[in-house]
């Protein structure tokens, strides 16, 4: 049986080791548990939490009751899964899977799935950006793509840079970020165009 593993104080980097499955009533306990004053939201992410969908709606459904906002974090694989939680989410996250990532036999297939996760949100009314992460083989032709396509539906792009941990491609060179930022700002509002790291792995939080 898969073990997981909650921290006991927040920031504290001292976790308490449990055994899987989890019941919904026992994980929002440990949320309210770690609630600290300057809590934005709750972040579902992964692996995929859309692949459960249904312990998702259940977990967002007492946390939401309990008053908190909800952000997920999905890879927009499973648009057929959205719909069935978007309306308990404020906030979404949503990966643009980039051709050089590798993640797909069919790449194109899956981004274009990716879209239709972002239109489920987006239909919903929710706050939701598409991410990108970007290496030193990411093509400009395809974030002129993702940029493209996005803009029809009035959606944010953020970039990410990939995090240098474990055997990752290399990242872009400065040069090529500018030129990723620039592209993306052809077509979506330059407001709406960002650049980040993957921060919490950057400075060693969990």
């Amino acid at each position: 049986m898969q073990q997981f593993r909650i921290e006991e104080n927040p920031g504290t980097g001292e976790f308490a080791l449990f055994s899987n499955p989890i019941g919904s009533d026992m994980l929002s306990k440990y949320v309210k548990k770690l609630e600290t004053s300057d809590l934005h939201s709750v972040s579902f992410t992964g692996g995929e939490p859309l692949l459960q969908t249904d312990f998702l709606k259940e977990v967002s459904e007492l946390l939401v009751s309990d008053g908190y906002m909800l952000f997920l974090e999905t890879n927009g694989s499973l648009p057929h899964c959205a719909p069935k939680v978007a309306d308990l989410f404020e906030y979404c996250c949503c990966d643009i899977k980039d051709e050089s990532a590798g993640a797909a036999s069919d790449w194109s297939a899956l981004v274009e799935k990716e879209f239709q996760t972002i239109q489920i949100f987006m239909d919903a009314k929710k706050k939701t950006f598409a991410k990108v992460v970007v290496t030193s083989e990411t093509k400009s032709e395809n974030i002129e793509w993702y940029a493209l396509e996005l803009a029809k539906i009035g959606c944010p792009l953020c970039i990410q840079i990939v995090t240098p941990f474990g055997e990752v491609k290399e990242k872009p060179t400065i040069k090529q970020l500018f030129q990723f930022t620039e592209i993306a700002s052809k077509y979506i509002d330059k407001n709406n165009v960002s650049l980040s790291i993957q921060a919490h792995k950057v400075i060693g939080i969990l």
